[in-house]
């Protein structure tokens, strides 16, 4: 018969093979530090002091136990083996005298409920934190028996340990005093702020407030940009903490993807895993298109598109803003929106004589970005005369007194500012001068001695601001301009000419109205109003007879 091992030599024996690496070195990995890590048991029950993640060759950690247990041995050490570095022994936690010493590994295929007289333990009793390393398709454990159990990754932090069914004061009552799961820090993505430059997470402890023995560390690293063209910005630095139970990532690159991870360091558990995933920016405002050119003969206005590495660009906002100096009360707004796949504009139309500013703005999920601007002027065009105003009205033709009244009308600065009215009188026989010839007109003074057109009258626009009336013919000098009288018989043609002047631009449009100087005779039928007024008399004066008449016939006679 064969040596039996110690119970405490059999464990051991069971550690060594359910531990990858203690016994010897794992295929494929290399040690990148020439010395030992941190030991590797499941054995809730074993501390070691110093504590560190690794240990340089030849260093002892003295090893201690929980309450009920000693360590065997009492220390390692630090060694170098074949291909490795590894300790001199996997320590274990042995019971005193007058404990039980946890038996080998309970398989944990299905088989009949143990129904041992003394009783059972059920799996519904365990505390919430902890759960089985392998699954067991059963819910009760007989006294005695032991268990592998961790604690719940998703949110305590401890080693695998066994737990025990024993018989407390008579009672069956699981044992966990081998087993110290510590919770975690709760991190969720609800606590998550994410902007275009920044991330802030918050993670919170249990009870609320700060989070004893635990230590922080984050990060936030750049795993993906929006192009390949993107670089970081020269002056943007990226900094990183963890106070106050936040991690703070600022100076981060807009609509780029950050892998973001946040560990717990617990005094006796080591780091822990807390919070890890990829993290989509927001889109940033995105900076101004850059200016490519303006052709001042159509008024087209290009660009070139702004930098991608703020967003993707969704399209351009142009605002189109129009005033003028002259005219306060005017003001022309429009607000255009232009596909992403077009960097051109063109208003149709541009208004005469208007001051323009016009602003492009590339458009991302955050909105509009910086301005590129344009400011320009557009030149005055020919006074805009109204379909209605385009004949003179004449009135009151007086052959006798050589004068021909004419209603005028102030005209709108649709096309510029209007700055006079200029009238021009032209007799005939000479061919009369039509609206197309008015423009080249000269302001020539009326001369007796030649029957050429002349100047009649300059009136200001500043005098003509409702509608007024005026006499061609009424023998006054204006300003040097003498509007002679007109002879009667002749036939004439009075011109108006409408002048819009700005900075030293000049434009000007005209009417005409050809007449004869004659008297207006009655229409056919019309009754004179002398004739008229002189039937009405007569009529009144038979009246008033045949009212006296009467009035003489009532009265009686006294003889």
């Amino acid at each position: 018969m064969g040596p039996v091992l110690a119970p405490s030599a059999l464990l051991a024996l069971v550690l060594m093979l359910l531990v990858p690496g203690s016994a010897r070195g794992e295929p494929g990995q290399e040690e990148p530090f020439p010395g030992c890590q941190e030991i590797k048991t499941w054995d809730g029950r074993l501390d070691w002091t110093p504590r560190a993640l690794t240990f340089a060759l030849g260093e002892t950690l003295s090893l201690t136990c929980a309450e009920g247990f000693r360590p065997v041995p009492e220390s390692v050490r630090c060694v170098e083996k074949t291909n490795r570095f590894g300790w001199n022994v996997t320590p274990v936690c042995q019971a005193e005298e007058g404990s039980s010493v946890p038996p080998p590994w309970t398989s944990p295929e299905p088989g009949p409920p143990l129904t041992t007289p003394g009783g059972s333990c059920s799996r519904a009793e365990w505390p919430p934190s902890i759960s089985a390393v392998e699954p067991y398709n059963k819910e009760t454990f007989a006294i005695g028996e032991w268990v592998w159990v961790s604690c719940r990754s998703e949110q305590y932090a401890g080693r695998r340990s066994w737990i025990a069914c024993l018989k407390k004061d008579g009672h069956p009552e699981w044992d966990t005093s081998g087993l110290q799961c510590v919770e975690k820090p709760r991190v969720s993505k609800e606590d998550l702020q994410a902007s275009a430059s920044s991330i802030r997470l918050r993670w919170g402890c249990s009870p609320p407030g700060p989070c004893p023995g635990w230590t922080f560390q984050g990060s936030c690293r750049l795993t993906r940009r929006p192009h390949e063209s993107c670089k970081r910005h020269g002056g943007r630095r990226l900094s990183t903490s963890t106070q106050n139970q936040t991690l703070h990532c600022d100076g981060l690159d807009p609509s780029s993807s950050y892998h973001v991870i946040v560990y717990g360091v617990h005094a006796k558990e080591g780091r822990q895993l807390l919070y890890e995933e990829d993290i989509l920016m927001q889109d940033g405002v995105p900076d101004a298109p850059e200016r490519e050119s303006l052709d001042l003969s159509s008024r087209v206005l290009r660009w070139r598109p702004p930098s991608p590495c703020k967003g993707a660009i969704l399209g351009y906002q142009v605002n189109i803003t129009g005033r003028r100096a002259y005219n306060t009360t005017f003001l022309e707004e429009e607000q255009v929106h232009v596909n992403a796949s077009r960097t051109e504009f063109q208003k149709e139309p541009w208004r005469p004589g208007t001051n323009y500013t016009v602003t492009v703005q590339a458009l991302t999920a955050a909105g509009p970005g910086q301005e590129l601007r344009w400011e320009m002027e557009t030149g005055i065009a020919e006074p805009f005369i109204p379909p209605g105003a385009r004949a003179l009205e004449v009135h009151n033709i007086s052959a006798s007194d050589g004068t021909v009244f004419l209603r005028l009308e102030p005209l709108p600065d649709l096309h510029g500012p209007i700055r006079e009215y200029q009238l021009f009188v032209a007799p005939h026989p000479e061919p009369a001068p039509n609206a197309s010839a008015c423009p080249s007109l000269q302001l020539r003074p009326f001369d007796p001695m030649d029957n050429e057109t002349y100047a009649a009258a300059v009136i200001p626009a500043s005098n003509l601001t409702r509608p007024m009336g005026f006499v061609v013919g009424d023998g006054q000098d204006r300003h040097g301009l003498f509007n002679a009288p007109l002879h009667e018989g002749r036939n004439y043609t009075v011109l108006l000419r409408v002048v819009s002047r700005w900075n030293q631009e000049e434009t000007s449009s005209c009417v005409a109205y050809d007449f004869t100087m004659k008297d207006a005779q009655p229409d056919r039928g019309e009754v004179p109003l002398i004739v008229i007024s002189v039937q009405l008399a007569l009529v009144l004066a038979a009246l008033l007879l045949l009212l006296l008449d009467l009035l003489v016939t009532r009265t009686p006679s006294i003889l």
